[in-house]
């Protein structure tokens, strides 16, 4: 493994070291919440989406400082505090909401760097992915993944490793691609990457619930360290001792009965929203587990896993909620479930997927709708909106018909070569 000292983007980069740590603000944050202290930012005259309450407040304005919000009052509070603010932007009745947030996906899928990955992303509103780095991983092991690693301080999107727990995904026997993720290999990136902030996805699930040893000893690095597990699983007879071995969260859920058994076994659900035209879309039979059985979606979320480079723009994290809306829930409940649930599932709640003390990673809506079916994108706002002025994509109401993507087979039966 390199054992050079992990290092930090300029100062005159915008990243997520842009924000000072919420402990060194919060008397600052009071007195601007108290309106002792004028805010650097506000945004009025907009519709705020709480994703605590999942509603839709209307004509209030948010506070800024330093990176942080520091309160949601009502629209024109600002002109009642001493001092003006550092400056005053006017939403014009849009929806502000929190930037979404991916809780599981492989940047390497993509096949760009985490740096380009970010400026689709951002433009569709996620603004914060917890990335599995299997497949670098796979190639070129440890020194594969702080490669990311090193690569992902210097983007815009803040960006979480969830560091790979399978590599191989069978054994060192039969896998040569270079990788072996040891348990020993795993125990050191968490302890030298302050970003890693879960055991990725284990593949691995029958030797997991066969007892393997270096299986075991995987979860264990990261259980010693209180750090949360990822997992894959299919097959509803295997969910019981998975989740014994301290697994608590898991993307590939595929119909409702599994995604019922899981969420009982107190394993998170990650509703995963791939492309139409591939068989992972996943999402419109287990979100099932809610509307046809009626679980309670306050364990539930919704992720990408998987995209293709040409499909970034189409289908981010803000066309998985809509997925969510078209199959039943209501825009607050998806939109919940795209930002503030996976934020919890990963004890972020704090710094992510909410407008409380959070950093600033908003979403502000266009559109004028009382309900946000398909916002259109106007700003993707950290603690500087500059951005804001040059961003702006709007999104077609109604499901798009996607073409067949041409393979081999197909142009080989149409005469193509």
């Amino acid at each position: 493994m390199d054992h050079r000292t992990p290092s930090l983007p300029p100062k005159t980069a915008l990243t997520r070291f842009s924000v000072a740590p919420l402990s060194t603000m919060t008397r600052h944050l009071a007195d601007v919440a108290s309106g002792r202290a004028p805010a650097d930012l506000v945004i009025t005259g907009a519709r705020v989406l709480s994703t605590y309450s999942e509603r839709i407040a209307p004509e209030r304005e948010v506070w800024i400082a330093g990176g942080r919000i520091a309160a949601v009052k009502p629209a024109g509070a600002h002109r009642q505090v001493s001092g003006a603010p550092g400056r005053v932007y006017d939403a014009k009745g849009g929806i502000v909401a929190p930037g979404l947030v991916d809780p599981h996906i492989h940047i390497e899928s993509s096949m760009i760097t985490a740096c380009a990955y970010a400026e689709a992303a951002l433009l569709n509103g996620t603004a914060t992915i917890f990335c599995d780095s299997h497949e670098i991983g796979n190639v070129m092991d440890a020194a594969g993944i702080e490669m990311m690693l090193e690569d992902a301080r210097h983007a815009p999107l803040s960006i979480f490793l969830t560091v790979p727990s399978t590599v191989p995904a069978t054994s060192p026997e039969l896998e040569t691609a270079g990788g072996d993720l040891t348990p020993d290999k795993i125990a050191a990136l968490f302890d030298r990457w302050p970003e890693a902030a879960a055991l990725g996805e284990k593949m691995d699930f029958v030797p997991v619930t066969m007892g393997d040893e270096r299986s075991h000893a995987i979860l264990a690095a990261a259980l010693e360290r209180g750090k949360p597990i990822s997992g894959h699983i299919y097959g509803r007879e295997f969910v019981a001792a998975y989740a014994a071995s301290g697994v608590t969260d898991t993307h590939e859920a595929i119909d409702r009965d599994i995604a019922d058994d899981l969420l009982d076994a107190g394993v998170w659900i990650f509703l995963r929203g791939g492309p139409p035209t591939t068989p992972w879309h996943s999402l419109p039979e287990a979100i099932k587990t809610i509307t046809e059985l009626g679980s309670s979606h306050k364990r539930i979320c919704v992720c990408t896993d998987d995209r293709d480079a040409d499909d970034l723009m189409m289908f981010g994290m803000d066309w998985v909620t809509r997925e969510a809306r078209r199959a039943g829930m209501s825009c607050e409940q998806a939109w919940s479930m795209g930002s503030l649930h996976p934020a919890t599932r990963f004890g972020m709640e704090g710094e992510i997927g909410g407008l409380g003390a959070d950093a600033v990673r908003t979403w502000c809506c266009s559109t004028t709708r009382s309900r946000c079916r398909t916002p259109g994108m106007v700003a993707n706002s950290w603690s500087k909106t500059e951005r804001s002025r040059r961003c702006s994509i709007r999104h077609s109401p109604t499901p798009i018909a996607i073409p067949r993507r041409r393979t081999a087979r197909s142009m080989s039966r149409s005469g193509r070569s």
